[in-house]
C-alpha cells in the first residue's frame, strides 16, 4: 500500500510540474526552447485587429505542431492564436494583433519550439457545405454564401441568364442581407450579388460579352473548388472559374481560367472583414477594351434606394460625383430593417490601374429608385491586354459594419489593408 501510494504521489508531482512549466510566464528561454523573437511595427496609424503575416522561411523547419507563439506584455507570456499556409513553397505564419494598437507602438511576441503546447483553438469561422455552395459562418453569424451550383432567373424568363459562381448572400453583422439576385425583383436580371465578369472584350478576333449572358456570347461559370481551410485566424475557400464564350454551341470555348480565393477573417470586433482576390491566367491572349463598366461588382439589397443609403469616397465624392472617378475606397450606409449597417469597399493598390475608376449608380439611377450598383472597374479608362504564360491578379477587401463608418475609419481601414504592420526578426 506504502508504495503505489508513494507512485501515486510522485505521479501528481510529475504531472504538476509538467503543468507549471507549460504554463509558467518566467521561464528563461533555454527552458522554453525559444526560437526567436518578433517585433510588430504598428507605424503612422492606429490600427484595430491587424492581421500580422510572417514568414518562417530560414527560421524554422519545425512542424507547425510544436510551435506556439506568445505576445510579451508586462513580463507576461499571452498564448496567441496562431495559423499557418504555405505559398509556393513559402511557409507562413499568421495571427490577429489582439485589440488596439497605437501608432508607434511596437508589439514583442516569442515563437517557442513547445512539444507540450497549450490547446489550439477550434476554427471560429466555420465553412458549411449546402450542396449549392458553401457558407462561412463567424461565432454562430452568417457572413456569405459561395454559389458554386447554377442558379437561374425568375420562371418565365431566358435561362441564358443563368449564373454560378457568385457570392450570395452577404451578410452583416446584424444580419442583414445585403444584396440581391434576380429572384427578387425584374430589372438587371443580370445581377448576382457579387460577381466578377468582363463587357466588353475580344477574344479570337471577336468582341465578347461575358457581363451580360442574355446575349448569349459569354459568361462566366464556377469550374470546381479547389480547397477549403478553416483555421483560428482566417477560414478560406479557393474556386477556379471559367470565362466561356459561345457557352452551348460547336463554338464553345474557355476565353479565360480564373482562380478565387475568398477569406474571412476571426474578428472579435463587430464586424466582418473579408477578402476576395481574383488570379487570371489566360491559355490565349484576352483583350478588355474600355468600357464604363465591368470587373468586380456589388448589387445591393432592394431595400436600399436613394432615401435611406449614402455613399462617399476617399475622394471625397458623393454617388452623384463619384461615378467615373477614381477611388481607393468607398463606403455605402444604408438603413435595414434590422438596423444602419455600413460597407468599406477597398482596392489593393497592386491592382492594374490603381486607384481604380468606379461605376456608381447616381441617385436618380434604375428609373428614379437610386438602388444601389457598386463596380469597381480598372478598364473604364483603359485597355488590359492579358496574355499567356502570364499571370493577373486583382483583390478587394469588405468591411462590414453595423452602424455608421466615417471618413477617418474608413481611411483607416484602407491603410490597414494596403500597408499591414512591419516585422522583423530577432534572437533577443
Amino acid at each position: 500500500m506504502i508504495s503505489k501510494f508513494r507512485s501515486f504521489n510522485l505521479l501528481f508531482v510529475n504531472v504538476f510540474v509538467c503543468f507549471f512549466l507549460i504554463s509558467s510566464n518566467n521561464l528563461d528561454e533555454t527552458e522554453r526552447n525559444t526560437i526567436g523573437y518578433i517585433s510588430v511595427d504598428i507605424g503612422d496609424f492606429d490600427r484595430a485587429e491587424s492581421v500580422v503575416s510572417v514568414s518562417l522561411n530560414g527560421v524554422t523547419y519545425d512542424h507547425d505542431s510544436v510551435l506556439t507563439l506568445y505576445e510579451l506584455q508586462d513580463n507576461k507570456r499571452v498564448f496567441t492564436d496562431v495559423q499557418f499556409t504555405i505559398n509556393q513553397d513559402n511557409r507562413y505564419m499568421h495571427w490577429i494583433l489582439s485589440g488596439q494598437s497605437q501608432k508607434g507602438d511596437k508589439r514583442k511576441y516569442e515563437l517557442v519550439r513547445d512539444e507540450l503546447r497549450p490547446n489550439v483553438s477550434n476554427s471560429a469561422v466555420l465553412i458549411t457545405d449546402q450542396n449549392i455552395g458553401h457558407e462561412f459562418i463567424i461565432n454562430g453569424k452568417k457572413v456569405l454564401r459561395y454559389n458554386s451550383e447554377t442558379v437561374y432567373p425568375p420562371e418565365g424568363v431566358d435561362t441564358t441568364l443563368k449564373r454560378s459562381g457568385f457570392i450570395h448572400p452577404l451578410y452583416a453583422p446584424n444580419q442583414a442581407i445585403l444584396t440581391r439576385t434576380p429572384d427578387s425583383t425584374a430589372d438587371h436580371l443580370h445581377h448576382y450579388g457579387i460577381w466578377n465578369a468582363w463587357k466588353k472584350t475580344r477574344f479570337r478576333g471577336e468582341e465578347i460579352d461575358f457581363f451580360a449572358p442574355q446575349f448569349e456570347q459569354g459568361t462566366v461559370r464556377h469550374a470546381n473548388i479547389v480547397s477549403v481551410t478553416e483555421g483560428p485566424v482566417f477560414s478560406s475557400l479557393s474556386a477556379f472559374l471559367e470565362h466561356v464564350a459561345w457557352q452551348d454551341t460547336e463554338q464553345e470555348a474557355i476565353a479565360i481560367r480564373e482562380k478565387r480565393d475568398i477569406k474571412v477573417f476571426n474578428n472579435s470586433e463587430n464586424h466582418f472583414l473579408i477578402d476576395i482576390s481574383f488570379q487570371y491566367n489566360p491559355p490565349e491572349p484576352f483583350f478588355i477594351e474600355e468600357y464604363r463598366y465591368a470587373g468586380f461588382s456589388f448589387r445591393a439589397t432592394d431595400y436600399w434606394t436613394k432615401d435611406n443609403t449614402r455613399i462617399f469616397t476617399s475622394e471625397g465624392l458623393d454617388r452623384d460625383q463619384a461615378d467615373g472617378e477614381r477611388s481607393k475606397w468607398c463606403v455605402v450606409t444604408g438603413e435595414t430593417p434590422e438596423g444602419v449597417v455600413s460597407i468599406i469597399f477597398m482596392g489593393d493598390p497592386l491592382n492594374y490601374n490603381h486607384p481604380e475608376p468606379m461605376r456608381v449608380w447616381p441617385s436618380n439611377a434604375n428609373r428614379g429608385t437610386g438602388n444601389v450598383f457598386i463596380n469597381y472597374s480598372p478598364t473604364r479608362n483603359t485597355d488590359w491586354l492579358l496574355t499567356p504564360g502570364n499571370s493577373y491578379r486583382l483583390k478587394y477587401r469588405l468591411l462590414i459594419k453595423d452602424g455608421i463608418i466615417g471618413r477617418e475609419e474608413a481611411e483607416n481601414a484602407w491603410l490597414e489593408f494596403s500597408d499591414p504592420p512591419s516585422v522583423t526578426w530577432s534572437k533577443k
